[in-house]
């Protein structure tokens, strides 16, 4: 018995290591076309999507320790003496945000506490109030650039998203709208509104959550695969030869049969699995992107160029080519068993 459950353990380790990709499934299905018709594919790598350049932020007024000890009595007094506590430590971007974002929405009950006499200390801080609000959008942006868990959505991976898979999905929507409502709020200087912990908590549960990436680089793949067959299927001439008059079609049956066995029975539906995650998170993406246009458009589902419009016109595509080959062949794409 021990020795059955040791052997069921393996074999399952085994399955569970050589688990095929979806991209697996439509290389053997260009290997199955390609058995019955001379056809070749370019290779085409992705290396993931436009880099992101940090802003240079601007120079911001100091106040200085006799101006800090003039506002003691201030809680934004405090705050910004534990912060220059901590100058030895090189702050992560998102903390350079979660401060700017606490100082401003401390800093005007301060200024609102000091009387006419100390005009020269109220003008001080309130330039550097007014400094601190013109930076914070500059400091989301380095955020993005910067951040690791944000560098990470962009980049090419190896992981692709599974059949029916949806590990991560949820909490990655999670995120990007808590970021994207957190952006809202900075460029409407509604700063009041936001909870800088909020955005510890978006990037926790960004952190290692390969989902975006993963659904980025497998739309990339399939969309590459789309364009590389139909490429090469454009290159058969039907009425000379799989179509030919007078001749029988085994050849164009047995390929039919490829058409249906290899790509509507598992990569059509998994194509469709990945325009509905796209349709979910492509807007986000927009947003949260919005003042990078060159990768904005990438999300833009309006836009001939994003990843949704790209790969829906790519599966179109191709099924417009098969459509072609079912009336040229004259033949029913459903009267044939699978070989």
């Amino acid at each position: 018995m021990r020795r059955l459950l040791l052997t069921s353990i393996s074999l399952l380790g085994l399955l569970i290591g050589c688990s095929s990709q979806p991209s697996d499934d439509y290389a053997e299905y260009q290997k199955r076309l390609a058995n019955v018709v001379d056809v070749t594919y370019n290779t085409i790598s992705y290396s993931g999507l436009v880099k992101l350049t940090p802003p240079s932020l601007p120079k911001e007024p100091t106040i200085s320790l006799i101006e800090l000890a003039s506002i003691n009595h201030c809680e934004v007094s405090r705050f910004i003496a534990e912060h220059n506590n901590q100058l030895g430590k090189v702050a992560v971007p998102s903390e350079q945000l979660k401060y700017a974002i606490r100082f401003i929405q401390l800093m005007p009950k301060c200024i609102e506490s000091l009387d006419d006499k100390n005009a020269q200390l109220k003008s001080t801080l309130a330039n550097a109030l007014i400094a601190k609000k013109q930076a914070a959008s500059m400091l989301f942006q380095l955020m993005l650039s910067r951040e690791r868990e944000m560098q990470s959505l962009l980049i090419a991976t190896s992981k692709e998203i599974p059949v029916l898979g949806i590990e991560g999905k949820e909490a990655a929507i999670e995120s990007l709208t808590r970021l994207v409502s957190i952006n809202a709020k900075i460029d409407a200087q509604d700063f009041d509104a936001i909870t800088p912990q909020d955005i510890t908590l978006a990037l926790k549960n960004l952190n290692q959550n390969s989902y975006v990436s993963a659904l980025i680089s497998s739309t990339v793949k399939q969309t590459n695969f789309n364009e590389q067959t139909t490429v090469s299927l454009n290159t058969i001439d039907l009425q000379n030869t799989l179509c030919k008059k007078g001749r029988a079609k085994n050849k164009a049956e047995i390929l039919s049969n490829v058409f249906q066995t290899f790509y509507i029975a598992p990569i059509q539906p998994y194509q469709s699995q990945l325009v509905g995650s796209l349709e979910q998170i492509s807007p986000l993406l927009y947003k949260l992107y919005a003042k990078t246009p060159s990768l904005a458009i990438k999300f833009d589902a309006t836009n001939e160029a994003s990843l949704l419009a790209k790969l829906k016109d790519s599966a179109k595509e191709h099924v417009k080519w098969w459509q072609g080959f079912y009336k040229s062949c004259e033949i029913n794409p459903f009267n044939s068993k699978a070989r």
